[in-house]
């Protein structure tokens, strides 16, 4: 385990508050699905001891990254959830925020890079080979499916992404 990874750990495990910047420094140092997956656990299970409290948008940024990381490797045996369980997550996180106020930005902003990990895993074109993979493509196919049609509000659907994001 790496030192960031202890650092979190160590995090985990204590009852001490947390400094905002240091947890903001291990997020943006993080550059795992694993380190984010410790980090993720820190902001469910700790984020009362985080001081002062993470803004939304971070959390939420970190939530979106963790989770679109797991559907892309679909990490196995470790402390990161798997392809089917971050998909699962995924969807319980949307519900969470189209009930809440101001999210709307947040949501959208999920929606594109869910819609983008669709599209690369369709067309064969990304940066990992997980997506020439079928399985790859039936489960960014489920993600985008419950993103796109679970989401919109009749009074107010959510825009497609533009189709900049198509190589």
């Amino acid at each position: 385990m790496d030192e960031l990874n202890r650092s979190i750990l160590n995090a985990l495990e204590s009852d001490a508050p947390v400094p905002r910047q240091r947890v903001r420094g291990w997020i943006q140092q993080a550059a795992t699905v694993q380190a984010d997956a410790l980090l993720y656990k820190l902001t469910r299970e700790g984020w009362s001891r985080i001081e002062p409290r993470l803004e939304m948008a971070e959390t939420c940024t970190l939530i979106e990254r963790y989770l679109l990381g797991c559907v892309r490797e679909d990490p196995q045996g470790g402390v990161a959830l798997t392809r089917y369980e971050a998909a699962g997550e995924l969807e319980a996180w949307f519900d969470l925020l189209a009930h809440k106020e101001d999210t709307r930005g947040i949501l959208q902003s999920a929606v594109d890079a869910v819609t983008t990990l669709f599209l690369a895993a369709r067309v064969g074109t990304s940066a990992s080979e997980l997506h020439e993979e079928p399985a790859s493509r039936a489960s960014c196919s489920v993600v985008r499916s419950r993103v796109v049609h679970g989401l919109g509000k009749p009074e107010q659907p959510l825009r497609e992404p533009s189709r900049s994001v198509v190589p």
